[in-house]
């Protein structure tokens, strides 16, 4: 499938406010070499926001850095709400929703639980479909 346009991207915190290495833009470049680092604690936010109202979101796809993955992520976006359960892996991973999101402009995501025992994260790609 192909990977629905984000226009910007938001995040509660970057690495040690890092962010030629380990900035915001690093989660939709599309590159595996560059990463979205947050701090350690949280919870963590992230807000992608896409360029005009989609009329249908039905997955998405996110590769972590293995140990500084999340356990659950949390998506909203209006009236929808559904959480996923990632594994601490490195590999590319992909969930599909129960129901398609439709009509949005964002999807908010809550990241709550963590592999990593200082709560960071670290976030090599993300799309959405």
């Amino acid at each position: 499938p192909i990977a629905l346009q984000v226009k910007r991207v938001r995040v509660s915190s970057t690495f040690q406010n890092d962010l030629l290495n380990f900035g915001k833009q690093f989660l939709i470049d599309g590159r595996e070499d560059t990463c979205w680092g947050s701090e350690a604690g949280g919870p963590h936010r992230i807000r992608f926001e896409f360029d005009s109202q989609l009329s249908c979101v039905h997955s998405f796809s996110l590769q972590f850095q293995g140990g500084m993955a999340a356990r659950r992520i949390a998506l909203n976006s209006g009236d929808f709400t559904e959480a996923f359960y990632p594994e601490d892996s490195n590999g590319m991973q992909t969930f599909v929703f129960k129901n398609p999101i439709q009509a949005c402009e964002y999807i908010d995501i809550a990241i709550d639980d963590y592999y990593d025992m200082f709560g960071r994260i670290v976030i090599y790609q993300f799309n959405f479909y």
